[in-house]
């Protein structure tokens, strides 16, 4: 993804990563695409939206 005036995806994945910010995959969006937890990147957690929720007022931003 690439937008106007920001820093594509590609260039801040790795440096979230590094930075070992937390990172969720819907859990829906998952079993959709057929995705396994095996199948993501370590540090993604496949989480459900009441986890989501759970950890939305300990969080300044959840980005979607």
């Amino acid at each position: 993804m690439e937008g106007r005036n920001f820093t594509p995806v590609r260039e801040l994945f790795p440096m979230i990563l590094a930075a070992k910010a937390p990172l969720f995959l819907c859990g829906a969006c998952a079993k959709t695409y057929h995705i396994a937890p095996d199948d993501v990147v370590p540090g993604v957690k496949i989480i459900t939206l009441p986890t989501l929720a759970a950890e939305m007022p300990s969080r300044e931003t959840i980005t979607f």
